[in-house]
């Protein structure tokens, strides 16, 4: 403060009690306070650098009574994120940190996936840490987050092709000691049973803490689909198809780390996750009727078995993260081996034609290097953030065809991406009620590949690119409003899977294969998003240049009755995202209201007219957690998806009502918790679209055995949150892969 006790500014420590604040330009005040202690008043010259050690003292006060009237809200913006509070709300009661993201809003979770609309699948960080494994979500439990910070337009420091980061933090846990925590988990649905069990260790002695983590899932899926292919050529084709398909995955995923925190701002860790896969096997029946011009032609019926025999995965990750002066330095470095061989056998059964045999194996093998260097220094009042990333991946990808119907392909493929990026933030204070925030920053990627084929290099399908993606933030909050706008360029690269040149057999007139040309998309992101109260008003405008479809069908040149479908690039895209969050507290019950509204604008040219793919489509949710007295709570979700168009051709033409149900009780002081609940009651969940190409069109109707009961065991005995700080330097290329 100034002599006259004017505020100037003001600032929290961190978990080690350090603090930083730009130097007073004249004589100036610091107070320091802490509840149970005496404030303490301190002269600044101007001159100071430093203050040292502050000492405060003990303030003995006794209370009768003590009534909150007011707190921090459970919603909030925060620099370039929306922060929900979790400690001390009824959030850190709904089980594991997975069944916490699903209720934050701005975050939807769906048959266990979360999306954030309009951004597709987050990236999720815990304590600046990489998730590299969804089975990270599950160990952490919900009553050691302290807040969760979404960031739905990510600036520089992020791969650009990032379209929302989610930040996890946790509260403190100074106690050292062996932790143990144990979680079961059964689903049983009308057809099948999966299992679910995690066994994780943690020990933390002087600032040693080491982790060792197995998690075992054996997970069955069946599928009943309906679809209709017609292609309009010159003459018209109706292909009318039934299908089955049965997937049974198995596998042992384990994780080993260590780190050691030496001195009060310098940590090191390593951390080795080897997954082990007992099985993976995909079988398929499928019924087919041929019409040609509205006159039978055939029938067959296809039946394929998919065999996957995958390699013990290897990854590691070491990290460092420390402070040289008044510059923190976050260090990251990956490694990635994995690879897997897919066994194809198909035998197809015609009525009218010669009965087919398809067989194949695709072995694959990937392996990645990367590492991140970023540095934050104090600058001007604010904070200056830079860094570098880099990451080197090999992928081969052999496709050997064992039958007359598709060919030998040999493809590898060697990938670089360097980048450079820069950060400047800083806090802005208009008045005593009035704060705003401002981030403006810059990235430059150069990426590049060579794509060989039979071990040649293939120069027109060898890529280079040189990018700049800006990124510019501003929020601002006074007593009520919380109202933040950012900009930001994104790109989307084609997946490895994409760039393959192999053709697979579907059925006689489908083919699928990749394409070696595709580019990558530009995406410019204008978002604004205000908070008042409980309620959260979300704006997203996205104009999307050059499209990656990873679905376009079209004749083949050397026979018009068969169709090829592979991934295309299309020129542009616009799409606007319109959300609206409603969470109130009604005494015990506490409800969450969701409706969004996502509008393209997209049509192509067919042989009859222009198909218009605008039509909007509206979801909605309706969340409600409910505590009852000695421990109990109840859960019950509701969603609904409407009919309309998204990611350019494909349209929903069903109304989809889900409703999962759970109740969770906890014994042993909060260290045994079990979890009886329901997913998809009402048995309504189905992907039900039509896809519309110029000269071909596809309906389908598929229901999956989406409901089932489960029930969670869960013992924890002084178990610890990690430390591991690592984050993935390379997890844009481990996507691709």
């Amino acid at each position: 403060m100034s002599q006259d006790s004017a505020f100037l500014s003001g600032c929290v420590t961190d978990e080690n009690g350090a603090f930083q604040m730009g130097k007073a330009q004249n004589a100036a005040l610091l107070k320091v306070s802490f509840i149970g202690y005496k404030d303490k008043w301190l002269p600044l010259s101007g001159t100071q650098t430093s203050l040292g050690t502050i000492q405060l003292d003990f303030d003995a006060v006794s209370l009768n009574e003590v009534t909150v009237s007011a707190g921090l809200p459970d919603v909030y913006i925060k620099g370039d994120a929306q922060v929900t509070t979790v400690e001390n709300s009824i959030l850190a009661e709904v089980g594991a940190a997975d069944d916490v993201l699903g209720k934050i809003p701005g975050i939807n979770k769906s048959q266990g996936k979360l999306e954030v609309f309009g951004k597709g699948e987050p990236l999720i960080y815990i304590n600046g840490r990489q998730v590299r494994d969804r089975s990270e979500l599950e160990q952490l439990d919900a009553k050691d987050i302290q807040r969760v910070e979404l960031v739905t337009n990510p600036g520089a420091r992020y791969d650009a092709t990032v379209g929302a980061v989610v930040r996890i933090v946790t509260k403190k846990d100074p106690n050292e000691g062996l932790g143990v925590d144990v979680r079961s988990s059964v689903y049983q649905s009308a057809d099948n049973t999966d299992l679910r069990d995690i066994v994780s260790l943690n020990y933390r002695k002087k600032g040693w803490q080491l982790l060792a983590t197995v998690d075992y899932r054996d997970v069955k899926t069946l599928t009943h689909a309906d679809f209709i292919q017609e292609n309009r050529l010159e003459d018209d084709w109706l292909l009318q198809n039934n299908m089955t398909e049965d997937i049974r995955n198995a596998r042992v995923s384990s994780v080993f780390e260590a780190n050691y925190s030496f001195g009060s701002e310098n940590i090191i860790g390593v951390r080795y996750s080897p997954t082990f896969w007992a099985m993976m096997n995909d079988s398929l029946h499928l019924n087919s009727t041929v019409e040609m011009n509205g006159a039978y032609y055939d029938q067959w019926e296809s039946r394929q078995q998919l065999r996957y025999d995958y390699d013990i995965s290897h990854r590691v990750n070491a990290f460092y993260l420390g402070k040289l002066g008044n510059t923190s330095i976050d260090f990251n470095a990956d490694y990635l081996n994995n690879g897997q061989t897919i066994y194809n056998n198909c035998i197809e059964y015609s009525s009218e034609w010669d009965d087919r045999i398809i067989q194949s194996k695709n072995p694959v093998k990937n392996n990645l290097l990367a590492g991140k260097l970023t540095f934050a220094t104090p600058l001007w009042g604010g904070e200056i953030t830079y860094g570098s990333q880099a990451s080197f991946t090999s992928r081969r990808d052999d496709y050997i065809s064992l039958s007359e119907f598709t060919e030998t392909s040999l493809i590898r493929i060697q990938d670089r991406n360097l980048a450079a990026f820069v950060e400047y933030s800083r806090t802005v204070p208009f008045s005593e009620t009035v704060i705003g925030s401002f981030a403006i920053g810059c990235r430059y990627e150069h990426a590049a590949y060579n794509y060989y084929e039979q071990d040649l290099l293939v120069d027109d399908q060898s890529k280079r690119f040189n990018n700049i993606f800006p990124s510019a933030s501003f929020s601002i909050k006074t007593n009520e409003i919380q109202l933040m706008a950012n900009y930001s360029a994104k790109t989307h690269r084609p997946s490895y899977y994409h760039l393959r040149n192999s053709v697979e057999y579907a059925n006689r007139f489908l083919l699928q294969t990749g394409n070696p040309y595709l580019e990558p998309s530009i995406t410019h992101d204008i978002l604004l998003l205000a908070n008042w109260r409980f309620l959260s008003f979300t704006a997203d405008y996205q104009h999307n240049i050059n499209v990656i479809m990873g679905e376009w069908m079209e004749p083949s040149e050397s026979d018009p009755r068969i169709i090829i479908n592979r991934p295309v690039n299309y020129d542009k895209m616009p799409t606007l995202y319109l959300s609206l969050t409603a969470s109130p507290k009604i005494g015990i019950w506490n409800p969450r209201w969701v409706v969004e509204l996502s509008k393209q604008w997209f049509s192509l040219e067919n042989q009859d007219n222009a198909i218009d793919f605008g039509k909007p489509l509206f979801r909605a949710r309706w969340n409600n957690m409910v505590s009852f007295p000695h421990g109990w709570y109840l859960d019950a979700d509701f969603s609904f998806s409407g009919k309309g168009y998204y990611s350019g051709i494909y349209y929903c033409n069903r109304n989809v009502w889900i409703c999962d149900l759970a109740v969770r009780k906890s014994f042993l002081e909060g260290n045994l918790n079990l979890t009886l609940g329901v997913s998809d009651l009402f048995n309504q969940a189905v992907n039900s679209i039509n896809v519309y190409w110029p000269t071909v069109s596809f309906e389908k109707y598929a229901k999956y055995d989406s409901r089932e009961i489960y029930l969670t065991v869960r013992y924890r005995l002084k178990a610890k949150t990690s430390k591991y700080r690592g984050s993935l330097a390379g997890e844009e290329e481990r996507q691709r892969l």
